[in-house]
């Protein structure tokens, strides 16, 4: 099964997409992550989540083709509990290229955002008697993020309040051009193209 997502990306990587066929993220390709928003500042949040999220991918998807493929690409499967991308996306993501991928459902892993989000901020999940443990720092990963994995539930527990409409992420190792549908300009608002 083929699953359609949106991701936002910088114009250099939409370039090197159009340029090579494919979008892989090296080590050296930091600057095309979420990761430099916060290089400047003295904790970086995505930091943690991303190494999870890389290290949850190595053990659920294909090895990507290029083995020197270092970092994830981000999408968004379902916004708000609707299966396209939202005006608070687009507007967080501003200047940014959106493109309509359809990518099949084997090279993707999809994960529950606000969970995500919570890891993000610092916040456990799981509601465990030891909170001694520093995952961080001993180098393991809070077993509470197991739960991002936990797709369509119906309460919130771990928040303790009803869940709100989901958002599902996605993320893959590699986009190929042929997997775009369509790529959106930032510059032309409400105007797009079919895949270059």
């Amino acid at each position: 099964m083929k699953l359609v997502l949106y991701t936002y990306q910088t114009i250099d990587a939409v370039e090197k997409l159009k340029k090579d066929g494919v979008l892989r993220l090296y080590e050296k390709d930091r600057y095309l992550t979420h990761l430099t928003r916060y290089d400047d500042s003295d904790y970086n949040y995505f930091e943690y989540p991303y190494k999870y999220m890389i290290h949850e991918m190595k053990k659920r998807l294909p090895a990507p083709k290029d083995k020197d493929t270092f970092y994830p690409i981000w999408g968004w499967y379902k916004v708000n509990g609707r299966y396209r991308a939202s005006k608070e996306l687009d507007k967080i993501h501003e200047g940014l290229v959106k493109l309509k991928v359809e990518i099949d459902e084997s090279r993707v892993l999809l994960s529950d955002f606000d969970v995500f989000a919570a890891v993000i901020s610092g916040r456990r999940i799981l509601k465990e008697d030891d909170n001694t443990l520093d995952y961080d720092a001993d180098n393991k990963f809070d077993p509470s993020l197991e739960r991002m994995f936990e797709l369509h539930r119906k309460e919130d527990d771990y928040f303790g309040f009803s869940f709100r409409k989901e958002t599902i992420q996605g993320t893959f190792w590699e986009l190929f051009i042929e997997d775009v549908i369509e790529i959106i300009d930032p510059v032309f608002k409400n105007r797009s193209r079919k895949k270059a």
